[in-house]
């Protein structure tokens, strides 16, 4: 994206437009609960300590059947580790201060290998300053990464066509990501990104491609934000009272950032689930929230194919809000079900019909043509 907003998990930027609540809307603007809820998680865990002892650099040449374990185990303390083309084995790391270093990720890195139970090609347990960098981890037969009670860097790297999750980021682990492919990896349930238990992920300049069924999910009260291309079958998924978001503002070059989906591009499920979008223009695919779920989009325009629709359910959320310079959002057909909720304002443009059934009510600053919208009692009509 060509932009500074995002660097170290510093999102001051982010966190530096706030909201006016509609009438009738008077909870705490997205961005500040994502302020709030951003010092809370990070006042659980002050910053490890660096290290003293200056790191040993040693080279794993695997076309020559070296391993990166036997590298791990022979040497202690701080170490860099110089990988030389596809090492095919699993690694579990419960140290600190390791660095994976390749020259380019089309020729080195990581493959894990069948075992039983199989394992992430690479594992992290209570690993801090962790460094990937130009690496790939790619086709193993389970997950890419795992990582638990650590903290990751990743720059320039590939996570792509392994057996199940790409990444799995859980139990309070961090990740920051830059220049990551993530690609055409398969699981059950999560797909590319799997940030869960409190987990902090942020993946700047990112490409989320072909992963099934989604790019991204987050779970269990984890943060994910994607500043980058989502393409594929779906986008992101949140629940469990996670946050999760895709952010194009203050990208260079537009076509280098968004959602092109055929399916759905955002879920939220569960009170105190948010997924936002900011500045994404345009964007295809649904969007979908239920069980008190909420979709915040600010600025985005969206395209959505004939007969298709946005469904908020069973007390679901959603807000719409200006983008930079004032640009308003732009929504598909969107239907409200089950008591659920839409603030509109900020000249939310609708291009198709929005309606209101079994208890649910929109707001909106700006009139609507009648026969856009129906059953919705706080929207004001033009005729």
């Amino acid at each position: 994206m060509g932009t500074p907003l995002r660097t170290g998990f510093v999102l001051g930027a982010l966190l530096g437009l706030a909201a006016t609540p509609l009438a009738g809307q008077d909870e705490a603007s997205p961005r500040a609960r994502w302020q709030a809820l951003r010092a809370e998680r990070l006042s659980a865990f002050p910053p490890a300590a660096v290290a003293t002892t200056p790191a040993k650099t040693v080279l794993v040449d695997c076309t020559k059947g070296a391993r990166i374990s036997d590298a791990l185990a022979q040497n202690a303390g701080p170490l860099v580790v110089k990988v030389r083309g596809i090492c095919r084995e699993n690694l579990r790391i419960e140290r600190n201060d390791v660095t994976l270093r390749g020259r380019d990720p089309a020729t080195d890195g990581v493959q894990g290998v069948a075992a039983d139970p199989q394992p992430s090609a690479l594992e992290f347990y209570h690993a801090n300053r962790i460094s990937l960098e130009n690496i790939s981890i790619s086709d193993s037969p389970g997950q890419g990464i795992g990582a638990w009670y650590s903290d990751l860097t990743m720059t320039n790297c590939r996570v792509e066509r392994n057996g199940a999750t790409g990444m799995l980021i859980s139990a309070a682990s961090g990740l920051n990501a830059t220049g990551v492919v993530v690609s055409q990896n398969h699981s059950s349930l999560f797909g590319g990104i799997h940030a869960q238990r409190q987990a902090l992920v942020q993946c700047v300049d990112c490409r989320l491609e072909g992963n099934v069924p989604f790019a991204a999910f987050a779970r269990f009260n984890a943060v994910l934000i994607l500043g980058g291309k989502v393409s594929g079958g779906k986008g992101i998924a949140v629940s469990s009272g996670a946050y999760g978001e895709v952010y194009c503002e203050g990208a260079s070059v537009e076509s280098e950032c968004g959602i092109d989906v055929t399916d759905v591009a955002v879920d939220a499920e569960g009170e105190g689930s948010t997924a936002a979008l900011y500045g994404v223009r345009p964007f295809t695919g649904r969007l979908n929230a239920w069980s008190g779920g909420r979709v915040d989009i600010w600025g985005a325009e969206q395209i959505l194919p004939p007969g298709s629709t946005n469904d908020f359910a069973q007390s679901a959320w959603l807000s719409t809000y200006a983008g930079e310079g004032g640009a308003a959002t732009s929504l598909g057909a969107t239907r409200l079900d089950v008591f659920s909720r839409a603030a509109l304002w900020a000249g939310t443009v609708l291009q198709d019909y929005l309606s209101c059934g079994n208890g649910s009510d929109a707001w909106s600053d700006s009139p609507y043509p009648a026969a856009q919208v129906s059953g919705c009692e706080h929207v004001p009509l033009s005729q």
